[in-house]
């Protein structure tokens, strides 16, 4: 493997670990961006023209996968939280209850 393919590859699993399912390009981009990468750096480190470029990318990648979950809702999940509706747009968890 190149050492671009690698460096993709690490940047992707830390993106993944991070955010989880991704909501959108914009959100790995900022994600990139957060972890101290510049355009400037992704042409020569990555091979992609700039940030959204390589956003859109590992946007594309991270949603064909079926298993989207950091370890963070994982164990949100494993809790089996029960929710109350506190408008018509949005459940939250109850703490404290099982």
């Amino acid at each position: 493997m190149s050492a671009k393919k690698e460096l993709l590859q690490q940047l992707i699993s830390s993106i993944k670990e991070r955010n989880g399912k991704p909501v959108n390009p914009r959100v790995v981009s900022a994600t990139i961006e957060s972890l101290g990468i510049r355009d400037i750096d992704v042409v020569d480190d990555y091979g992609f023209e700039s940030i959204p470029h390589l956003a859109i990318y590992i946007y594309e990648q991270l949603t064909q996968e079926s298993e989207l979950k950091n370890k963070y809702q994982k164990a949100a999940e494993a809790k089996n939280l029960k929710k109350i509706s506190l408008n018509a747009y949005e459940d939250l968890p109850i703490f404290g209850q099982l």
